[in-house]
């Protein structure tokens, strides 16, 4: 605890110190990247880090700054267009038909984007969740590429948002360029392989994959996006601007650099040194850190439909008795529980601990969702609930046991790396054990942790940063193994759970078998149908408890607004932050809104003055200034120096302000005529005059008789 508390006193040193004349001292990794033109983002990056977004350890910060998504999804559920021009929906036939825009480019400068190309990539994204049948997501049995400009996606099941899940999911516009090094894991031969279920050439294909996207090679990855990668080390990855884009004039960055981090205190010093622009905040405790300046910091929170808490397994007594599940759940207090929460997610802004995608909130009425159990936060209750299962401690060692001597002593994964996820398991375990119940919190290394979860054979885990379920499928992760670290699960139950529906959730479900509706779910294609079994499950998760929910998922950012400009006009939760999916480049490209804050100096010299006087000015990028001379007396302008080169002679200057830059006036000085000068000059006057006085006189003279 002592280390816990000493960790916190030194991010809050660390902010005290800066002191509101905050100097910010350049990144140094890379001397030709020292501009301010050049967004910088920190960040702690997983100990065993991919490219590959469906496997443990990948780094998610960068790829949509080169990828691009067909369509982009904001907050509000509109869709606004990228790789795709239009779509349309045909009910009758399930089919989406996506017409691109034509004219996009791969960072080669010669390939042109096309239908091929998103074959490719939804292709891959198969291959690697294969096992054993093939698994296109989110639900796509076939795509069809009628020309080149043209994409048909066939929808072997229907339910809500799948056609924002299609158009704003797996960027199209990334790594599968025709030709280029990684597009043999998405063509032809690898769809004869899903086609013919040949297991044994996929998986060596998926391995081969995996190994590929490991490499630190910048090469090897092509997108359509509007910035380029062009090199990743251990130390830095830096992406240009890609001036080819057909955004690219929205652009206002030169590129960006992102600077890997062992750990989310090590990215946090970065920041707080001025070394970067934008970091990830994990933990209260620095989101406290950061909040403390705000006349250097700003915090924005961005939105995600994922949530935090405590998975529970029912398959093994006496996890299985759901009372159990229930008291652990009455046990927990959320508000407290999110002071530990990962990246600051706040506490649920509903009631009950039902786990169900975002959609659901369109048709469940509020009378249904009153009658859900609310699980209030009551320790009292929690201890009721197991004394009236005659679950005591029949040792005094202060865990209970049930009636055949099986102790409430769990084991509990977490990820070891994330501090506030320790924070948060043992925050639960001290709750639990007011109960009688011991909770062995495990740590565990980040792949390490995913790899159990897919198998499910510890009985609970702990999510703090839950990059593995989201809400719209977290029945597959409770009833389902899941394929790697994979959204989109094998269908193969873990344990099947018959229940009793109550009449006010569906009148004519009776007893019905949970793990069975949970893969009609997946199969549907009515969305009546959807709807009705959603609803069951709602219920059935709120009354059985396999996930106690403590906070919905959000992600704090801590922007330097002294190097950046724009962020005071973006507020919480708005699609321009920069993370999660696509939406960096609906960011960095659609508003045109953010972007450096860029330094022109005019320099003060002496021989005259400028309009505007001589000082620093903060200008956005691009900004355009117009700077105009005054000589001194005695002086003349000569010409103006940008950055110390000879730019104009003229005594207006137009300045583009793409950089930090020094605009320095040069004057001369009108110097009078040496003292030898002008005595040369009057002898040679006073030889002349007296020349032509004696030449007068001369001529006047008496002629001789």
């Amino acid at each position: 605890m002592f280390l816990k508390r000493r960790k916190v006193l030194t991010i809050l040193i660390a902010v005290s110190m800066l002191s509101p004349a905050f100097q910010v001292i350049p990144a140094t990794a890379q001397e030709q990247y020292r501009s301010a033109a050049w967004l910088k983002i920190t960040h702690a990056f997983p100990p065993e880090w991919t490219l590959l977004p469906y496997v443990p350890g990948w780094w998610y910060v960068g790829w949509h700054l080169f990828g691009e998504p067909l369509a982009v999804r904001l907050l509000n559920g509109t869709l606004v267009p990228r790789l795709a021009a239009r779509w349309e929906y045909d009910p009758s036939t399930h089919n989406l038909t996506v017409h691109l825009r034509p004219g996009v480019m791969w960072h080669d400068g010669k390939t042109e984007f096309q239908s091929e190309d998103v074959l490719a990539r939804f292709t891959a994204v198969a291959m690697y969740y294969y096992e054993p049948e093939p698994a296109v997501p989110p639900a796509i049995d076939k795509i069809y590429t009628p020309d080149p400009y043209r994409v048909v996606f066939h929808f072997a099941r229907v339910y809500p948002g799948m056609i924002e899940e299609t158009l704003d999911t797996w960027d199209s516009g990334a790594l599968w360029m025709r030709g280029g090094p990684l597009y043999k894991f998405g063509n032809e031969t690898v769809r004869k392989w899903l086609a013919e279920k040949n297991t044994e050439q996929l998986m060596k294909l998926r391995d081969e994959y995996t190994a590929l996207t490991r490499i630190k090679d910048a090469s090897l990855y092509s997108g359509t996006g509007p910035f380029k990668m062009t090199k990743i080390t251990d130390e830095i990855i830096i992406f240009e601007k890609w001036n080819a884009h057909w955004l690219a004039t929205n652009v206002n960055y030169k590129g960006v650099l992102i600077y890997p981090s062992k750990s989310q205190d090590a990215a946090m010093m970065m920041f707080l040194a001025g070394e970067a622009d934008v970091v990830a905040i994990e933990g209260m405790e620095v989101l406290r850190a950061a909040l403390s300046k705000p006349e250097m910091f700003a915090v924005r929170r961005g939105a995600y439909e994922w949530l935090d808490g405590v998975l529970l397994s029912s398959k093994a007594y006496p996890l299985s008795v759901k009372e159990v599940r229930q008291a652990l759940a009455y046990a927990i207090d959320p508000a407290a529980a999110s002071e530990y929460t990962a990246y600051g997610a706040a506490p649920l802004p509903r009631r009950g601990i039902a786990l169900f995608p975002p959609q659901v909130n369109y048709w469940l009425t509020p009378d249904f969702i009153e009658k859900l159990s609310k699980y209030e936060y009551d320790i009292d209750k929690a201890n009721k609930i197991l004394d009236d299962l005659n679950f005591i401690d029949r040792d005094g060692d202060g865990i209970r046991e049930t009636s055949n001597g099986t102790k409430l002593e769990f084991s509990m994964p977490t990820v070891a790396e994330w501090t506030s996820a320790a924070l948060a398991a043992d925050y639960v375990a001290s709750q639990w054990s007011k109960i009688g119940v011991k909770a062995n919190t495990i740590g565990m290394p980040f792949h390490t942790y995913a790899a159990e979860l897919s198998k499910m054979e510890y009985p609970i885990f702990a999510f703090n940063e839950p990059y593995f379920l989201y809400p719209h499928i977290g029945f597959d992760t409770l009833f389902r193994t899941m394929s790697g670290w994979s959204p989109e699960p094998v269908r193969k139950p873990f344990y099947e759970q018959i229940v009793d529906v109550p009449t006010w959730v569906d009148p004519r479900a009776g007893t019905v078998n949970i793990t069975q509706l949970v893969l009609d779910l997946s199969t549907t294609v009515d969305p009546d149908e959807y709807k009705r079994i959603t609803n069951i499950l709602v219920w059935y998760e709120n009354e059985y408890v396999h996930f106690i929910p403590w906070g919905s998922y959000g992600r704090f950012f801590a922007f330097n607004i002294q190097r950046m400009k724009g962020i005071e006009e973006v507020p919480d939760y708005d699609p321009r932050l920069f993370f999660p999916k696509a939406q960096v480049v609906w960011f960095l490209t659609t508003t045109g809104v953010i972007g450096p804050t860029l330094k022109l100096q005019i320099a003060s010299v002496a021989g005259g003055t400028t309009n505007p006087p001589s000082g620093t000015y903060i200008h956005g990028m691009n900004e355009i200034v117009g700077v105009t001379v005054t000589a001194a007396s005695g002086f003349t302008f000569d010409h103006w120096e940008l950055d110390g080169t000879i730019v104009s002679r003229e005594p207006t200057y137009t300045v583009t302000v793409d950089d930090d830059h020094v605009l320095t006036p040069v004057f001369v000085a009108v110097t009078p005529p040496p003292y030898e000068l002008y005595a040369a000059i009057g002898i040679v006057a006073v030889v002349a005059i007296a020349g032509w006085a004696a030449a007068l006189m001369w001529r006047r003279r008496p002629t001789p008789a």
